[in-house]
């Protein structure tokens, strides 16, 4: 119930303050339009050559077998849900989307490490990893 959207949310940082960014089990929660302004902030605050690293839920329909958790919920064009009734318990955002979606912000992907959720593993890395840098 705050007073600012997350789709509106300006962090209240300097541009280009940090080093690194850490977010885990963040986009995992949000909606598309609040995605693109968390990302957009995160490259507005990095500084050159900061690192982002991140964590989805991100989906492929390449993907082979069906994943585990099963996101068969759309939510829009680029994202699908496990609880319709309560979507933000657990988005999953489409792979190439999320890919341009960084390029769009000027943050360059160096690795994507697949977590476990595919698999039903819920030890170590559960949610898929997305390391970035800022060009």
């Amino acid at each position: 119930h705050g007073l600012v959207t997350a789709a509106n949310y300006v962090f209240p940082f300097p541009d280009e303050r940090f080093d690194i960014v850490f977010l885990t089990s963040v986009f995992t929660h949000m909606f598309k339009a609040d995605v693109e302004n968390y990302l957009a902030e995160i490259a507005r605050v990095l500084k050159p050559g900061g690192t982002a690293l991140i964590t989805w839920f991100l989906w492929d329909d390449r993907d082979k077998p069906a994943p585990v958790m099963d996101f068969h919920a759309d939510i829009d064009a680029v994202s699908r849900t496990t609880l319709p009734e309560n979507p933000e318990a657990a988005i999953a955002f489409q792979r190439d989307y999320v890919e341009r979606l960084y390029a769009k912000t000027g943050l360059e992907i160096s690795t994507i490490e697949l977590g476990g959720w595919r698999e039903g593993v819920f030890d170590g890395l559960v949610q898929d990893l997305v390391v970035a840098r800022k060009g």
